[in-house]
């Protein structure tokens, strides 16, 4: 196992991506919150005292991760939006399935205010947050400039909103298994919840209704 130290810079950040890269395949095979850093230090082939080099938890690590999604769906929502203009059903659609083809996102997001922001350092965070109002806000544009009457305010309450909206409906969209069982009995169906239709139904409805509240004043 090589736990050689880089020392270059750009040893150090393809060190830091390594590290991300591998952190990513453990979520992947054994769930995001089922590793540690030893194992992860392991399969980065990094000595766990040198991985504090590079973040100073699993959280912070998880926290990096969740703001690259996060820039993937921003990349993608724009690709989607740009030199549009989009109905309420369309941009409720194209945020429905741009968060169905991120799991590792909305799984993230569920646990990001609970648990990853209580064991991650303030300055780390903070950084994270910064970044992340960079992405709202290019949301918030897109939405403003696609959607016909939408302010950049609006576009803002919207990519929150429907952040939220994720971070609730995913873990009752993808229970444990005798949750999974129990749906089978009558009188507790709606314990099957379909997340795609959920999550489009909550957008869709919030959308309406921050308008109808702008046309009152």
């Amino acid at each position: 196992m090589d736990f050689k130290r880089a020392r270059k810079d750009e040893q150090k950040a393809a060190r830091r991506e390594n590290i991300l890269k591998m952190a990513k395949e453990l979520c992947s095979q054994k769930g995001v919150m089922n590793w540690s850093l030893n194992e992860l230090g392991k399969h980065a082939a990094v000595n766990k005292s040198n991985l504090y080099r590079y973040f100073g938890s699993r959280e912070e690590i998880l926290m990096t991760l969740m703001h690259e999604e996060m820039c993937l769906f921003v990349d993608n929502f724009q690709n989607n939006v740009s030199q549009r203009t989009v109905s309420i059903e369309d941009l409720s659609k194209i945020i429905t399935d741009q968060y169905c083809e991120q799991p590792f996102l909305c799984e993230l997001l569920c646990i990001s205010a609970s648990f990853l922001e209580h064991n991650t350092h303030l300055e780390a965070i903070k950084k994270i947050k910064l970044q992340g109002l960079v992405l709202y806000e290019r949301v918030a544009t897109n939405i403003a400039e696609a959607m016909n009457g939408s302010s950049k305010e609006d576009g803002q309450k919207i990519a929150f909103t429907s952040a939220l909206l994720v971070s609730g409906l995913w873990p009752m969209a993808s229970p444990s298994n005798p949750i999974r069982e129990l749906s089978q009995f009558e009188g507790l169906e709606w314990l099957n919840l379909s997340f795609r239709d959920e999550l489009f139904d909550a957008i869709y409805t919030y959308i309406i209704g921050l308008q109808a509240k702008k046309s009152r004043l």
